[in-house]
Order: C-alpha cells, then structure tokens, then sequence
C-alpha cells in the first residue's frame, strides 16, 4: 500500500472505500523550510529504507505526516 503524505483533515474524512486496514502506521517528520528535505540527519539516513518498506500491494499502509521548520 502507498504511503499517503500530509493528508488534510478533511481529506480524511472524504475517503471512502474499503475499511481501514487491521495495522495502519503513522510516521512523523519535520521537514527543513529551506531546502524541502527532512532536517533530521538520522531521519534522512533512514528515508529510503522507510519508503521501500511500504511498497507493493502486499506492503502496510502508512500515513507521513511532516511539519515545516523554520529557521
């Protein structure tokens, strides 16, 4: 299953579809305003191995919920 990126609230609340799935993962991140890019340097090391991990059909669904940070 997809990773579903920053979904509104209100996106939330208009899917339909199947029922949600039995395990649903959230993960969080912050991402730096100025460059786009998760600032985390361990975060940054792990990015790929998490967006691979939810790939395929018969992979989790997860939702990525990141927050700008400012310097």
């Amino acid at each position: 299953m997809p990773l579903i990126e920053n979904p509104s609230p209100s996106l939330l609340l208009t899917i339909t579809g199947p029922p949600p799935p039995a395990r649903l993962y959230v993960i969080f991140s912050s991402i730096d305003a100025g460059t786009g890019k998760i600032w985390c340097p361990d975060c940054r090391a792990v990015e790929s191995t998490v967006r691979q991990s939810f790939e395929g059909a018969d992979a989790p669904t997860a939702i990525v919920r990141s927050a700008e940070i400012a310097e």
